[in-house]
């Protein structure tokens, strides 16, 4: 199987505030001090399961969520995790992934 990560969602209960996609292959993050590169990274690890909120600087900016989307053949996975929970949902179209809530 073969499966990249597309996308990453950070939001609030209102809008989603920003979004980070990828393509397929090797993906290279740049950009200058302070801007945001190692919170990707962080965002990605806490929708894998990490006890750590990554937004806990942010909170002013009321973000709530953090989706996470994995293409894998042609079919999509996404992964979502309120900050305050350590519940993870799970949407899948991935036979073999089933869908739910996972702690």
């Amino acid at each position: 199987m073969n499966f990249y990560i597309s996308k990453i969602e950070i939001s609030s209960n209102e809008e989603i505030a920003s979004i980070v996609e990828f393509r397929s292959g090797l993906n290279i993050i740049t950009g200058p001090s302070n801007t945001g590169k190692s919170l990707i990274y962080k965002c990605i690890d806490f929708c894998l399961g990490a006890k750590k909120n990554p937004l806990h600087e942010y909170m002013a900016m009321r973000y709530t969520h953090i989706t996470l989307y994995i293409v894998a053949d042609d079919k999509e996975l996404s992964i979502s995790r309120h900050i305050d929970s350590t519940d993870i949902q799970v949407t899948s179209n991935i036979p073999n992934i089933d869908s739910g809530v996972y702690n």
